[in-house]
């Protein structure tokens, strides 16, 4: 991966990002603590098995929600699923 020079405004992830480290001094004066500013910005969103389980979870609570139809607009294709993994 080539080193940033910091024209990315911060959203490359790379630790030694001149943005990133700017970004996270402001946060740190705006109160967060080291550790929450690097669990916040260095950290990997959740993929898409634990969107999905989180979602049946809140179905099964009583929500109200439904899960998409297979094919319909927003749901996962069969290649999002095939390429988060077989976790079901």
């Amino acid at each position: 991966m080539d080193k940033c020079k910091g024209d990315c405004g911060g959203t490359c992830g790379q630790t030694g990002c001149p943005a990133m480290k700017k970004r996270k001094q402001s946060m740190m004066t705006m109160g967060y603590s080291e550790e929450a500013v690097d669990a916040i910005l260095f950290s990997e969103k959740p993929g898409l098995w634990a969107n999905i389980h989180a979602k049946r979870k809140r179905i099964k609570a009583g929500s109200g929600e439904r899960m998409r139809k297979p094919g319909s607009k927003g749901a996962p294709s069969a290649a999002d699923i095939k390429e988060a993994g077989d976790d079901d």
